[in-house]
């Protein structure tokens, strides 16, 4: 095992635990501030709160940008403190569009599993023609 894998399982033996807690916790948060009726099971597949939630993350990206404008050369609009309520609203709504996708986390991270191992394939494949 490489040293960057031993930190990355250092890193996310107690991550596990915090994101599952997080999810839960915006799945409860949604159920109470959609007045979502107990019987029904979240996450859910729901189209309309899902179109709903996706225009709101390209709102929270819009806010993102306006907190770091380095990525268009101007270097005096950078508030860090601003970037990390954005970045962590940004997350937020995320949860948000898997669980009006009717996902979980665990559903998630396994497509990221595959995504991430095409990546590499395709890294590779780059190293290989090199």
């Amino acid at each position: 095992m490489s040293k960057d894998q031993k930190e990355v399982e250092v890193i996310s033996s107690g991550l596990d635990f915090e994101l599952c807690f997080f999810f839960e916790r915006q799945v409860a948060f949604q159920r109470e501030y959609e007045n979502i009726d107990r019987e029904l099971k979240l996450p859910a597949d729901d189209q309309s709160r899902y179109a709903k939630n996706l225009l709101l993350f390209f709102e929270e990206i819009g806010e993102l940008l306006q907190e770091d404008k380095r990525w268009r050369g101007d270097h005096s609009t950078f508030r860090k403190a601003a970037k990390k309520r954005e970045l962590a609203d940004v997350f937020i709504v995320f949860m948000n569009l898997l669980i009006y996708s009717g996902w979980n986390l665990i559903d998630l991270l396994e497509y990221v599993g595959f995504a991430m191992d095409n990546n590499d394939k395709k890294l590779d494949g780059k190293k290989n023609d090199s």
